[in-house]
């Protein structure tokens, strides 16, 4: 492999996970919509093929899932050094504290907004959540893999993806979520055999255990309480990882099956799990693998990212349409990041150059409803209802579908 087509899959990694994410949440309207074949014949009757859609604004906004992942990217490039000290978290928490109100005009988690907005330069520690296993600290961590991307590295990819997450997930779903994207995407960067990937999780979980139990912390009898169900969930997933369910309502249900409390991608185990399913079963094909993992159910900007990313970080940008992510939003932002680390990881530039942030590729500010946290971390109880008005001007005005939980109009 020569030096440009790996610095490709570096970029293709950052800039493939917002056009994932963009897909999957659509401004929110697929996000939200639980069912996968509606919204795939509004794919076909509106779009046509993923080949065909140009991802770009207004309507094809990311999610706050890209905002976090371009703040961590930021914050290591500007970091520079290899070994992680304090200054790096200083940095993160400075990031997130810098994007929190751009996060709330994109959906976010209301409990991590919350812990963003208790974070201090100074103290980056959290207090323990049990809501806090959601997939917020995975989707935010596949950068993390790429600056520790070789086996000798594996000790900083550790520490640095469970610290930058438990910043906002104390719960072991949530952190270890973190871990995994980061680690599957060094795998990713190595040529390890996908197949081998989870497997390998489960044999390199004792390190981590041992790592957290170190650290004492005053969560750690509720981490280890819930540790042995992490591990439970992937040994139960690596039989049927390779599953390959091409029925749209029969995927909606396999995936449910192995979702928290029914939204599928929602948490910090199944949202990597799907994506992973999705790269397994998509045979190489950009678009099949949006379909499977941004196109469902569930939380697709969630499982659309991390699938974009790992597909960028093993394809590069090898037959994916431009169309599909020269303009997505961000775009230069998210492929100057993966030039910069992978730069930073060859030692071939000076470290602490700063990332500026281009602010003309930020979207229109649109102001969504906060939802509260005890309704938006049970998003399963949420349906979707749109207006046929709506949808017939939406491509003038970009109206959002109406949210209704329990039949209460939500605006």
């Amino acid at each position: 492999m020569t030096t440009n087509q790996l610095l490709d899959r570096y970029k293709a990694c950052l800039v493939l996970s917002g056009a994932g994410d963009a897909l999957g949440y659509r401004s929110g309207i697929w996000q939200f919509n639980s069912n996968g074949r509606d919204i795939h014949r509004e794919l076909n009757e509106r779009f046509g093929q993923i080949e065909d859609i140009r991802i770009e604004l207004p309507q094809w906004r990311v999610s706050d899932d890209t905002i976090l992942h371009i703040a961590v990217g930021q914050a290591l490039v500007e970091h520079g050094e290899k070994d992680p000290s304090p200054a790096l978290y200083s940095r993160v928490v400075k990031k997130f504290k810098e994007i929190l109100n751009d996060l709330k005009n994109r959906h976010p988690s209301s409990s991590t907004v919350s812990a963003i907005s208790r974070l201090s330069e100074k103290d980056w520690s959290q207090p323990y959540s049990a809501v806090s296993n959601d997939c917020t600290a995975a989707v935010r961590s596949m950068v993390i893999g790429l600056r520790y991307s070789q086996p000798s590295e594996f000790e900083n990819l550790m520490r640095v993806s469970l610290e930058i997450s438990r910043m906002t997930h104390t719960h072991t779903w949530g952190f270890l979520g973190g871990f995994t994207s980061a680690l599957f995407t060094s795998y990713a960067i190595q040529n390890k055999p996908v197949k081998t990937w989870s497997q390998s999780l489960i044999e390199i979980l004792p390190t981590v255990q041992d790592y957290i139990q170190t650290q004492q912390r005053p969560d750690l009898a509720q981490n280890m309480r819930s540790w042995l169900s992490f591990e439970t969930f992937w040994r139960n997933f690596i039989p049927q990882q390779e599953t390959n369910v091409k029925d749209l309502d029969q995927r909606d249900e396999f995936y449910r099956q192995f979702s928290h409390a029914g939204w599928a991608g929602a948490s910090g185990t199944d949202c990597i799990a799907l994506a992973y399913n999705a790269l397994l079963t998509c045979r190489g094909s950009w678009s099949e693998l949006c379909k499977r993992a941004a196109l469902h159910g569930g939380h697709g900007d969630a499982t659309g990212c991390i699938a974009g990313a790992l597909f960028g970080a093993i394809h590069g940008f090898e037959n994916v349409p431009k169309q599909n992510y020269e303009n997505v939003e961000h775009h230069d932002e998210l492929e100057t990041i993966g030039k910069k680390l992978f730069h930073l990881c060859q030692g071939s530039v000076q470290p602490k150059e700063k990332v500026e942030a281009t602010a003309d590729q930020r979207g229109p500010c649109v102001h969504f409803v906060f939802i509260p946290s005890d309704i938006l971390d049970n998003m399963p109880a949420f349906r979707q209802w749109r207006l046929s008005k709506s949808a017939k001007a939406e491509d003038k005005s970009n109206v959002l579908s109406k949210l209704v939980f329990q039949g209460l109009k939500i605006n």
